[in-house]
């Protein structure tokens, strides 16, 4: 059967009873199995913040995108760059991809920008 385009999408575990549940598990009072259906949590879930609540005494439930790791202009200077490329086309009647990233990057050496954003 063929993955759907939507995709599962899943409620993010309460931190509440994310940590109740792994200080149960951990003093042993209950079995992560019984935790994770007492509280309404996924097995994997907790397992995953047990083992690392263990030392630290954090949840490492929060989840970041990784897909800035190669942003090179950041949100003010990519607002300026998505209004430059249509004032380019109303004198130049119109542009191809190539030339939108060649002006891109002219931009980009225009503000000095030559390595990636941090």
């Amino acid at each position: 059967m063929p993955r759907s385009k939507s995709g599962i999408k899943r409620p993010a575990a309460n931190i509440e009873n994310l940590i109740c549940a792994a200080n149960k598990c951990l003093s042993g009072e209950i079995l992560i199995r019984e935790a994770a259906k007492r509280y309404n949590i996924s097995k994997t879930i907790l397992i995953k913040n047990v083992k690392s609540y263990k030392g630290s005494r954090t949840v490492v439930s929060e989840y970041t995108a990784n897909k800035s790791t190669k942003q090179v202009f950041i949100n003010a200077k990519g607002a300026s760059l998505k209004t430059s490329p249509l004032t380019a086309a109303c004198h130049h009647y119109g542009l191809t991809k190539r030339e939108v990233r060649d002006l891109a990057y002219q931009f980009a050496v225009a503000n000095g920008k030559t390595q990636l954003v941090e």
